[in-house]
């Protein structure tokens, strides 16, 4: 089935449809794991090498997956935190500028369950029933039928339950070589929805996502490829206990997509299948070009340099 065929399938409910990811926001939930005072937090999470694997992933994988969305009547929220070094802030305004569904929330406030609030009561303030917030971190991508798809799924669970897609492909890094598998998993944080009515005033970013599942009804859709999932070296859940990891994730990991890629242990960069997928779900890149730009991130100094990040950038 072409894409534009997937679209005009999945096309037939009128629902808003609302994206949330959050951009280096400083929260202190997250960041504040291995911190000694704020300015160490700061100094942490704006790291200029850190920021620019960041941006590089954000601007060259996750913002263009978004664009390339066969149904573009969704609204994507970025919160950021007010007090992000200008420096960025201005390479953040030059990324979303000209991409229609981007909303910047700006904020100082380190609680999201708080600062998010008012969004989610809005999406609702005008007498609507029913809407679809999924969650999206910056350095992930979502397939182009996504949002068509989430759009007609989201009548298949009541008010207050998820949706998911739980097939997807990983892109990581392994001695200095980029690979991409298969992976599947149930209530991941790429493109996990929630479907929220009056008075439901979390998104999904706020929630434990991967016990979702026992929790509240949900539709998993496990039949075509649902997202990319990118491990590289500044993963937010390795911490920030020093700025660019050696590698995205153990041994384990490695370990575990060869065992569901028997394909790799040959010495390939990804099963044919995997890149005839990403080909199919991706249209505004493939496989290698993917697979070039995580190499990109194992020299962060070259980003640094090419997008303008002196060292004292923060």
């Amino acid at each position: 089935m072409r894409l534009s065929e997937v679209n005009e399938s999945y096309a037939e409910t009128d629902l808003k449809i609302f994206g949330h990811c959050r951009f280096s926001w400083f929260g202190i939930s997250d960041t504040g794991r291995e911190i000694k005072d704020i300015d160490d937090a700061r100094a942490k999470l704006w790291h200029p090498l850190r920021m620019a694997i960041r941006f590089h992933l954000f601007e060259n994988l996750m913002l263009p997956s978004l664009a390339a969305q066969t149904d573009q009547d969704f609204t994507l929220l970025i919160t950021v935190s007010e007090d992000m070094p200008q420096i960025f802030q201005d390479r953040l305004d030059a990324a979303v500028a000209g991409h229609a569904f981007i909303r910047l929330n700006r904020t100082l406030s380190r609680d999201y369950a708080k600062l998010i609030r008012p969004f989610m009561a809005e999406t609702t303030a005008d007498g609507t029933e029913r809407s679809a917030h999924f969650r999206l971190d910056d350095d992930d991508a979502l397939p182009a039928s996504y949002i068509a798809r989430l759009r007609k799924d989201a009548d298949r669970v009541d008010t207050g339950g998820m949706v998911c897609y739980p097939r997807g492909i990983m892109g990581f890094l392994y001695d200095d070589r980029a690979n991409h598998g298969f992976r599947v998993i149930s209530f991941h944080a790429q493109g996990l929805a929630r479907i929220a009515g009056p008075g439901m005033l979390r998104s999904p970013l706020h929630m434990q996502h991967r016990s979702m599942g026992d929790i509240v009804p949900s539709y998993l859709d496990p039949t075509f490829i649902g997202f990319h999932f990118t491990q590289h070296g500044v993963n937010n859940t390795r911490g920030y206990a020093t700025t660019v990891h050696d590698r995205p994730e153990t041994d384990r990991l490695v370990e575990m997509m060869r065992r569901g890629n028997p394909e790799l242990t040959t010495g390939i960069d990804a099963p044919p299948s995997v890149d005839e997928a990403l080909a199919a779900g991706f249209p505004f890149t493939d496989g290698p070009s993917i697979r070039a730009m995580l190499r990109e991130t194992l020299d962060p100094q070259r980003l640094c340099e090419l997008y303008g990040f002196p060292g004292d950038a923060i």
